[in-house]
């Protein structure tokens, strides 16, 4: 499905009830074409019994953080890729077994440019979702997952982290491949990029140092890490406090 809105202003798409049980993984497909600089992107939230919990943000966003060096007309874009998200992983608090809980997309369309970013009447800008689903991660049961036990392997340590701590993010990579890592805040804008480059085949450890792309510590809050392996993307939410 897309979200290609004729007029500014939010847009919400909700699932139907899923009953939480531990070690469920949310995975789609997912592209876009959008203002480099706007606000345009869509929230994944999970809400359950009274919480709301944001899972992920995918938009525009920008790098932090001049609004007078930002140029609305350039777009950011990507094809088609793969997101995973280990709810356990993800989550502030952790859900009870059995508990009813929905997903909700909410997507932003905060200013038109005639011509440039008019969603409704050009075809190929906008946010495309596919195969949208959950599922459970693959218990190593067998001797062939045995081999491999890392494929699902993504940790951050500490977490919550203290500003003045070193980040430890590891990750396995299933064979040698270009990767991109980056931390994105709440309102999903560049915070800092921490790889781009290629890494090879095992478990792999990258560092943050809790300051943005202009060396300054960044305030406390939720942050996001996405690690772009080429094939998939995998993300993790992060608590920094002071």
């Amino acid at each position: 499905f897309s979200c290609r809105p004729e007029f500014v202003g939010n847009y919400t798409a909700e699932s139907p009830g899923f009953i939480y049980l531990p070690e469920m993984q949310l995975s789609f497909w997912y592209k876009y074409k959008m203002p480099m600089y706007g606000e345009d992107g869509v929230y994944f939230i999970m809400e359950y019994e009274n919480e709301i919990d944001t899972l992920l943000f995918l938009g525009a966003g920008g790098a932090l953080p001049s609004d007078s060096d930002r140029d609305p007309l350039v777009y950011i874009e990507s094809d088609w890729a793969e997101y995973i998200i280990n709810l356990d992983e993800t989550l502030i608090e952790d859900p009870d077994p059995g508990t009813t809980f929905t997903i909700k997309l909410i997507f932003k369309f905060a200013q038109e440019y005639e011509g440039f970013n008019q969603y409704a009447t050009m075809n190929d800008i906008g946010i495309f979702i596919d195969d949208f689903c959950l599922n459970f991660v693959a218990s190593n049961t067998s001797e062939e997952q045995e081999a491999e036990p890392e494929d699902y392997y993504f940790a951050v340590f500490p977490n919550p982290v203290c500003s003045n701590d070193f980040l430890n993010i590891s990750f396995y990579i299933s064979g040698e491949s270009k990767v991109s890592a980056s931390i994105y805040n709440i309102k999903g804008q560049l915070v800092q990029k921490i790889h781009n480059g290629n890494m090879g085949k095992g478990i792999q450890t990258l560092f943050w140092d809790g300051k943005d792309i202009y060396n300054r510590r960044v305030k406390s809050g939720i942050y996001f890490i996405k690690i772009d392996l080429g094939s998939k993307i995998i993300s993790k939410k992060l608590l920094l406090i002071k």
